[in-house]
């Protein structure tokens, strides 16, 4: 062999050492598990010989959009790798796998190839910090890279502790309910109230935000508000707040005079709304008046903020007649309204006379009949209309509720009272039946 020939082999066989030394070089750098970036642990790889045919991307550069806790996949596909090599490294350029392996300490991290020419990324249960560029090389001269955008998005979340709960706010004060929320893309929060006793019926209020500010509370604020965070990511979250006004409270009286007679019985009803309810009670002369045979007190819940405060009187006697007063109260002050029950006794004896006076009530039906046919009087009946003079109720009848109101059957209201003589009829008939006998002769 001539030195010319020796020295040519010599310096192929150093060529090929020297390959062979540098890919040592990377596998134990790779598998060391420090870690590094491409440069210091690829970089590139000189070649000699025949050319080939380089490799290629299949994919085109794309972005990847997964929800946190879902596994990502990162996909790079290869067309005519040959000899060459895949390396994946993460947003920080740290290499995180070679070829198939994994190379860093992260275990959720993986190559998985479904194909021949598929180098996929796959990280499982993903996690915002995940998120950012991500290059899949190839180890070409120049290297060959292809770059993926990783974006993680996390579904909308109330953090409670940074929330408002259940508030209580006197009405004529300003509150402020807030839900503090969490999520990517950056949630919106809508605001809804649901109304306590109106079956439920919710309705959007005030303008999207984390917080929503009632100026001058009033009674009918008291309701429940609902904050809604959505970012098109589900599920949607949702926290609900009681919203309640507290007042003073407001006495009112269905009626302010009844009459009643002696012997009978009565109800007194007086309506009530206030929150908080602190104490009820009906007084006379300033004496809290208390359960007992003379007095029946019973209280009923109407609706929502709103009582009924009812006193049964029995056996009325002189005594009973005079003022009554129903008394609430609570932490933020009393209200009170008066009543007069007043003895109707002398006016159930009386009835209107022709003359528009009083005189007295006469029981002989027989006496006190009147001249009908065919169901009308022959005369028309004087009228005498009194809203003041009550009807005593029927022993037999019980009381009853009016509106939500407990009354005594016909006591206080309005009446017609129809009277006249059934005697000065029948005379005048008579008088005219004579002159017409005298007219005829």
């Amino acid at each position: 062999m001539t030195p010319m020939a020796k020295m040519i082999l010599s310096s192929y066989n150093m060529i090929h050492q020297t390959r062979y030394i540098l890919f040592i070089y990377i596998l134990i750098g790779f598998t060391s598990g420090s870690g590094g970036t491409f440069n210091e642990h690829f970089g590139t790889i000189p070649r000699t010989g025949v050319k080939k045919q380089e490799p290629i991307f299949h994919l085109p550069v794309m972005n990847v959009t997964y929800v946190a806790g879902t596994t990502a996949i990162l996909p790079c596909s290869v067309e005519h790798l040959g000899g060459y090599s895949i390396v994946w490294a993460n947003p920080k350029a740290i290499t995180v796998t070679l070829q198939d392996r994994r190379i860093t300490d992260d275990s959720r991290i993986s190559v998985e190839r479904p194909t021949t020419t598929s180098w996929n990324l796959h990280i499982r249960e993903v996690e915002p910090s995940d998120g950012g560029i991500y290059s899949c090389h190839i180890n070409t001269s120049p290297v060959k890279v292809k770059r993926i955008d990783l974006i993680v998005q996390v579904p909308p979340k109330i953090i409670d502790h940074l929330s408002s709960v259940d508030a209580n706010v006197r009405e004529g004060e300003t509150v402020s309910l807030v839900c503090n929320v969490t999520g990517i893309p950056q949630p919106t929060v809508t605001w809804y109230r649901q109304k306590r006793h109106e079956g439920g019926v919710k309705e959007q209020v005030g303008p999207p935000g984390e917080v929503l500010i009632i100026h001058n509370v009033t009674r009918y604020c008291d309701d429940i508000y609902t904050c809604e965070a959505s970012n098109g990511v589900p599920p949607n979250s949702y926290r609900k707040i009681a919203v309640k006004v507290l007042f003073l409270p407001d006495v009112r009286l269905p009626i302010k005079r009844m009459g009643q007679i002696r012997g009978k019985e009565t109800i007194l009803d007086c309506m009530i709304t206030a929150v908080p309810l602190g104490g009820m009670s009906w007084e006379r002369n300033g004496i809290t008046l208390k359960k007992s045979w003379k007095y029946r007190i019973e209280p009923y819940d109407e609706s929502g903020n709103s009582y009924t405060l009812s006193i049964r009187i029995i056996d009325l006697n002189k005594d009973d007649f005079g003022e009554y007063t129903c008394v609430a109260s609570n932490i933020l002050g009393e209200d009170q309204e008066t009543m007069i029950l007043y003895d109707a006794t002398a006016e159930k004896e009386q009835i209107s006379s022709p003359r528009g006076g009083y005189v007295k009530h006469n029981h002989d039906k027989k006496k006190n009949s009147t001249i009908r046919k065919n169901g009308k009087s022959n005369y028309p009946p004087r009228t005498d209309i009194r809203s003041d003079i009550p009807t005593p109720p029927d022993d037999t009848r019980s009381p009853h509720r009016l509106g939500g109101t407990l009354f005594p059957p016909n006591i206080g209201s309005g009446e017609c009272r129809l009277e006249w003589n059934g005697r000065l009829s029948l005379s005048l008939v008579s008088l005219f039946i004579a002159l017409l006998c005298f007219y005829m002769e």
